[in-house]
Parts: structure tokens; sequence; C-alpha cells
């Protein structure tokens, strides 16, 4: 009697600021795992953000987006698909999540998108000019509090195409 193989599902995150190129590179992971859900974080925050009514504050707004992320990624787990999330996540936020997913059999995959910053900021082809909100936003992710990790793999996307960000992270998987 043989036993069979069974893969555990794997939380894949891509984390990175404003403009490091997460979407993508989530997008582009998704497209190629056939038994996959993508969630797009920054969509769920502003979902989240929309029941604020004009009080929103990002200190309100993350602890309750961190819970909804967590309640769309519990179902793809337990059901054994890989789940991708476009997010920005510290490590603490990265151990939270973790917390909340115990008792779930899976393995985490962590990355961390970190182009220099100078070339963040002088945008691109996609968004060739950065308004005020987004350069306050690029220089508050460069805070150790998010680009020092223990947990995801830091990978320096500054000057790979998008396909070599994606080579580079599909080996680590």
């Amino acid at each position: 009697m043989s036993k069979e193989y069974v893969k555990k599902p794997r939380l894949i995150s891509i984390s990175g600021s404003v403009h490091a190129g997460k979407t993508t590179i989530s997008r582009m992971i998704a497209a190629k795992m056939p038994n996959a859900f993508y969630i797009d974080g920054d969509m769920v925050t502003a979902w989240v953000g929309e029941g604020y009514s004009g009080t929103a504050t990002i200190d309100n707004i993350l602890p309750e987006a961190h819970e909804r992320l967590i309640e769309l990624i519990k179902p793809g787990l337990r059901s054994g698909v890989d789940v991708i999330v476009d997010y920005f996540f510290s490590d603490e936020t990265r151990r939270q999540i973790l917390e909340a997913l115990h008792g779930i059999n899976f393995e985490a995959k962590w990355f961390l998108l970190k182009p220099d910053i100078e070339k963040v900021l002088q945008g691109s082809a996609t968004r060739p000019e950065l308004n005020e909100w987004e350069i306050e936003r690029i220089k508050y992710h460069y805070s150790d509090q998010f680009v020092i990790t223990e947990l995801a793999k830091v990978i320096d996307s500054t000057d790979q195409t998008p396909e070599e960000t994606l080579k580079e992270m599909m080996e680590g998987l």
C-alpha cells in the first residue's frame, strides 16, 4: 500500500512599499499557479476604509484590514489552496497572522520587494508622477519596522525586470 504525498497549501505574501512592484509580481505568480487564490490587500484596506465615513485613519483601518485579510486567507488554506497576498506587512503583523492561523497545516512564504528607495521615488512608466501621499507612504514603508525582517526573504528588485523578480521568487517556492 503506497502513501500518497499531499502538499501543504502555501501562504505566499509579497510585501513592498507603494510602487515596489508587489501587485505586478503577485498577479504574475497567481497566473503561474493553477491552484491559487489571489488577495489584493490594498483593495481589502480600501473596502474597510469605506466603512469609516470620512473618519478613517491608518491607525483605525489597519487592524480591521488585517482581520479581514485573515478571514479571506483561512478558507483557502483549509481547503488546500495556495493563497497569494499582495500587501505590506511588518514582521509583527506576520507573526500575528501566523498566530491567527495556528492549527491550519500550511507553509508560509514571505517575500519583501525592496528596490532602492531613490529609484522608487522617481516613478515609472506606469506611475510617472507620484503624489505627495505616495511619496510619504514610500518613505514610511522604508522605515526600519518594515524593511528589517527575520521572516521574509528580501529581494532587491532595483535593477530587475518583473520577470527576473518572478523567477527569483519562484525559486524560493
